[in-house]
Formats: structure tokens, C-alpha cells, sequence
């Protein structure tokens, strides 16, 4: 058997011990409420928070820098520019939601120095879907404001694809600012590795153009209560005395 049917077997076998659990659980539920037992939800209904009861969950976000092949700036070419960030925190890890940022870096000033270049350095929208297709400055044309591009996401040497081929940007561009919402949280294992990659659907019209893509995975980690720390160490400092 090879590696791809070992991985397809194991991700399967994982898939039926996590129903069973379920299930032994929905039976739980179902008997106490028979016998008239109340039951404790938690508070949050987050995998983390139902998998590790007596931890909360500590968010974080981490940055992933984009980079083309050619190291140009985004957008100066249909060319692929690829990312990627390891999981090597040791504390259970549930990924969320994937956001991107759209930086305007390389441009020119024109001939007439009272109008310099609109929009160095300051965030674009990543998709026209959410604007007006009119430019923002009149007289300047809309291609320095939108650069609008595919992405995929996988886990690893594309054991996990969490994007089957590619997705638009418009659905980064979202009115909760959440981007990307994963449609189940992912528990991340111990230096997995989360790969970006992104295309300019054409190039920016104007020569010298340019953009900085940047992704943004937000995930968060279980960590015991810090009462329960306490209390460790009070026990710990008992056990010495």
C-alpha cells in the first residue's frame, strides 16, 4: 500500500473514531435527559473549549509573507506567489479563518508633480466586487486601486487541501473582516505546515505598478486555566513544605 492510501486510510479511521465518540456522547445526552438530568453546555461553542474543558482559548494571528518567483512586487505579472507558516506551538491549535491585506509599494509619479501616484502605501481592497469599478481620485484610473487575484490553501504536501483549485478574492473581502471562514475548525497538528499560494488574474496596466500581498491565518490554542495553574503551584509548594 502506498503512502496516499496509508494517509487516505488514516484520515478515515480518525473520521470514524471521532463519530463514534460523538455518538457514545449523543447517547450520554440522550439517557440523562430521559432520567431528567441537567446538562452543562459550555459557555463557547468552540471545538477547543468542548475538546479541553477547563481551558479557554488564547487567540492569535500570524502573518504569511507572500513571494513570487521572480521576487517582483504583486501584480506586475500573471505570476504565482507563494507563503507558508509551521504550527510549532506545542498547545492544541485551532485554525479559524484566513484574511489578506493588499499594500500598493511600487508606482510612479506622473508627468504633472501637483498629482503623485494615488495610494502608495496605504491598503487596497482586494477585490472590485466591494467598490465601485469608478476610481476614488478623478482623473486617475481604477487599475491603481484593485488588483484582483486567486488563492488555495493546503496542509503539508497537499494531504489536507483545504481549497479545492482556486478561489476568488472576493471571498477575502468579506463585511465581518473575517475572510476566509473555515467551515469546521481545524485542529492543527505539531509543525504542520499551512501553505498559501495567490495569482493576479492580469497584470496592472501601468509599468512600474506594484503590490504587496500579505495572508493572515488567526487561529487559537487551548491553554489550562490559570486557576488551575494556581492551584498547581500552591500544591506543588504544600508537597515541599
Amino acid at each position: 500500500m502506498n503512502s496516499a492510501l496509508q494517509e487516505i486510510f488514516r484520515q478515515l479511521n480518525e473520521q470514524r473514531e471521532a463519530i463514534q465518540a460523538l455518538q457514545a456522547e449523543n447517547k450520554g445526552l440522550i439517557a440523562a435527559n430521559q432520567q431528567g438530568g441537567k446538562q452543562r453546555f459550555p459557555s463557547q461553542w468552540k471545538a477547543g473549549i468542548i475538546q479541553y474543558p477547563g481551558c479557554f482559548a488564547f487567540p492569535m494571528s500570524v502573518e504569511i509573507e507572500m513571494q513570487s518567483k521572480g521576487n517582483t512586487p504583486f501584480g506586475t505579472a500573471v505570476e504565482e506567489s507563494t507563503g507558508s507558516m509551521k504550527f510549532d506551538i506545542s498547545d492544541p491549535c485551532y485554525l479559524t479563518n484566513i484574511t489578506a491585506s493588499l499594500v500598493k509599494t511600487n508606482g510612479t509619479i506622473g508627468e504633472d508633480p501637483a498629482i503623485p501616484d494615488p495610494g502608495i502605501g496605504y491598503f487596497r481592497p482586494l477585490s472590485m466586487d466591494c467598490c465601485s469599478p469608478l476610481s476614488p481620485v478623478e482623473g486617475q484610473p481604477a487599475y491603481h486601486y484593485f488588483c484582483d487575484f486567486e488563492f488555495q490553501l493546503w496542509l503539508d504536501a497537499k494531504q489536507l487541501v483545504i481549497t479545492y483549485g482556486w478561489l476568488p478574492s472576493t471571498l477575502l473581502q468579506t463585511d465581518r473582516k473575517k475572510g476566509f471562514i473555515l467551515p469546521i475548525e481545524y485542529k492543527v497538528k505539531h509543525n504542520e505546515t499551512l501553505h498559501v499560494k495567490a495569482q493576479p488574474l492580469r497584470a496592472v496596466q501601468k509599468i512600474g505598478d506594484g503590490f504587496n500581498l500579505k495572508f493572515q491565518a488567526h487561529f487559537y490554542k487551548m491553554l489550562p486555566s490559570p486557576k488551575k495553574i494556581i492551584d498547581a503551584m500552591n500544591q506543588a509548594e504544600d508537597l515541599e513544605l
